[in-house]
């Protein structure tokens, strides 16, 4: 679609300024009917279950039915708007792999506002999660930031960077025999291990914690 837009060809026939709609409508027809049939089912399916889902699923349907499916010669429809589909699509199926897994990982680029819950471990080596819900039956891995939100790992979490100078509530959970690696750990970054908890009032760096013998959280440096 990049290379098409940039055409010289492309752009004495449509005014990109109007938007991508009446383009993507032609190319749904003509070359790729399949794409429209699978997101039409895909969306009454999302629609059906929009109360056991979470928002990212919701509004992907919104999006599928705004850009591709209910097609308006008004719609105003950017190339950046249909990358955001392709990212969100192999996000969306990310997730829904871990589900029917027995024993699968995943691994996310980027979650805000997300449900992701894994039989494996769950990695995050790009930006990191805002305000989402991780779960994983093995090790939780953040390379980028946390902020807000909760996410419990089995087998141990390791996060570059906890909660935000601003001070935002970031849960972050594992089982008395595990332990949590930050390295950049902000105020109101709550730890628990196991039915304990600490929480964390000024910023620290290179934060390891797990239980001591008396089953209190300790911070080791």
């Amino acid at each position: 679609m990049t290379q098409l837009t940039e055409s010289e060809k492309f752009r004495s026939v449509y005014n990109t300024e109007m938007g991508l709609a009446p383009m993507v409508k032609r190319l749904l027809e003509a070359k790729f009917p399949a794409v429209l049939t699978n997101a039409k089912t895909l969306a009454a399916a999302i629609e059906t279950r929009s109360e056991q889902l979470d928002y990212r699923w919701n509004q992907f349907a919104e999006t599928l039915y705004h850009c591709l499916i209910l097609y308006h010669r008004q719609n105003s429809i950017s190339l950046k708007e249909l990358e955001h589909i392709e990212h969100e699509a192999f996000e969306l199926l990310a997730v829904a792999d871990a589900s029917n897994t027995a024993e699968c990982s995943v691994q996310l680029g980027y979650a805000m506002n997300s449900k992701v819950f894994a039989a494996g471990n769950i990695t995050v080596p790009g930006k990191g999660a805002v305000h989402s819900d991780l779960k994983a039956d093995g090790k939780i891995d953040i390379s980028g930031k946390l902020i807000g939100g909760k996410i419990y790992a089995e087998k141990g979490i390791s996060i570059d960077t906890a909660g935000s100078p601003a001070g935002v509530k970031t849960i972050i959970e594992v089982p008395e025999n595990e332990t949590i690696s930050i390295v950049e750990a902000h105020e109101d970054v709550i730890l628990r291990i196991g039915r304990n908890q600490r929480k964390i009032s000024q910023y620290e760096s290179m934060v390891y914690a797990r239980l001591n013998k008396d089953g209190q959280i300790d911070i080791h440096k």
